[in-house]
């Protein structure tokens, strides 16, 4: 009981404020739960909560009221209509079948088969509005991957671009640097580790690498490389 109001606790913070928000949603569950412990864990709860701290990222969430639609229509094999608005501000109404809910890198998303374009399609829960569940069922179709979460990483991916180096470090040091990335980590020996990683930006290896503070040798591709050396010209410069 004290490990979920500790869970409850770091979702309130993380979660937002607003209302109807999955942090607001938390706040009130951490309440409930909170009165049914007995006066001894009550205290040793208090006492977590009050000596805990969190930090927040500023990441868009979605109303629990859309959560659970999609959650009953995922559940009930319901076709659902929505309106929708992509990440250059384009708004559309779309009419799916839904598959599968996935929260990853602090977003929720909606997998979904999308009637009008005949295809699976990603959507973000926090953009979409209007939600409505029609009497209609869907027959579930065979997914394109071995999970919604593959699926999705498939699609994140798809404009990112591979890097793959060895880091003169042993793997906890790696494996520590890069804990904020989805990596490959293999350790070549006790002093080397082969890192793979899928990057929006080739700056961000520069970041994690300068807390390291290790030797490093990317091997592919070159366009990094050579990015790399001409950022590291340009500090001798400055």
């Amino acid at each position: 009981a004290v490990a979920t109001l500790l869970g409850l606790a770091a979702l309130a913070a993380t979660g937002g404020a607003a209302e109807g928000s999955v942090g607001e949603a938390a706040t009130r569950a951490y309440g409930k739960v909170d009165q049914l412990l007995p006066r001894r864990l009550r205290h040793r709860a208090a006492h977590l909560r009050a000596s805990l701290e969190t930090g927040t990222v500023a990441a868009p969430s979605p109303g629990t009221g859309v959560l659970a639609a999609l959650a009953e229509a995922i559940q009930h094999r319901r076709v659902i209509a929505f309106d929708y608005v992509d990440k250059d501000g384009s708004a559309t109404s779309r009419r799916v079948e839904p598959h599968r809910h996935v929260h990853h890198g602090l977003r929720w998303y909606l997998l979904a088969w999308d009637v009008g374009k005949e295809d699976w399609r990603v959507f973000r829960t926090d953009r979409i509005t209007g939600l409505r569940t029609s009497t209609s069922t869907c027959t579930p179709r065979p997914l394109p991957a071995d999970t919604a979460l593959d699926y999705l990483r498939q699609g994140l991916n798809k404009d990112r671009t591979r890097v793959v180096l060895t880091v003169d470090a042993p793997l906890p040091a790696v494996a520590d640097a890069f804990k904020h990335r989805e990596a490959e980590l293999a350790a070549l020996d006790d002093r080397r580790t082969r890192v793979v990683l899928m990057l929006d930006t080739w700056q961000w290896l520069l970041l994690d690498l300068a807390f390291l503070d290790a030797d490093f040798t990317v091997h592919e591709p070159l366009g990094v490389r050579d990015a790399l050396h001409a950022f590291g010209a340009r500090l001798l410069r400055s």
